[in-house]
């Protein structure tokens, strides 16, 4: 059994808003979950039941319709360089209560090539 939590992280000006799914066991695993273009991050917690039930996973909104913003700039929204966005999730993993456990990155179409580049 899993509980949801919504979340969100900041870094250099990017806020990026996700869900929360930690089980009731102590945490063996966290997944870090991309959804694809035009879908809610809130596609991601189906996956859970092909991971074992002491597995935490952090879906991430990658796009506006979720919430997560960019910061402004003159020449319209920019993309994170990839080291941006490993800060970002390695920063926001040691604030959550899941010790020093494995981390695996899962993408659906667009969030795949999320997951690829962090890779």
């Amino acid at each position: 059994m899993h509980s949801i939590q919504n979340t969100s992280f900041h870094f250099q000006h990017w806020n990026w808003q996700g869900i929360w799914h930690v089980p009731d066991a102590e945490v063996q695993k966290v997944v870090v979950a991309f959804h694809g273009f035009g879908r809610p991050m809130e596609d991601m917690g189906n996956y859970l039941p092909l991971y074992t039930p002491a597995t935490a996973l952090l879906s991430v909104g990658t796009a506006h319709p979720n919430g997560s913003t960019v910061p402004p700039t003159p020449s319209g929204a920019p993309v994170p360089a990839p080291i941006t966005m490993e800060q970002a999730l390695t920063s926001r993993l040691r604030e959550l209560p899941v010790g020093h456990c494995a981390v695996h990155l899962l993408g659906y179409s667009l969030g795949g090539r999320f997951a690829l580049t962090l890779f």
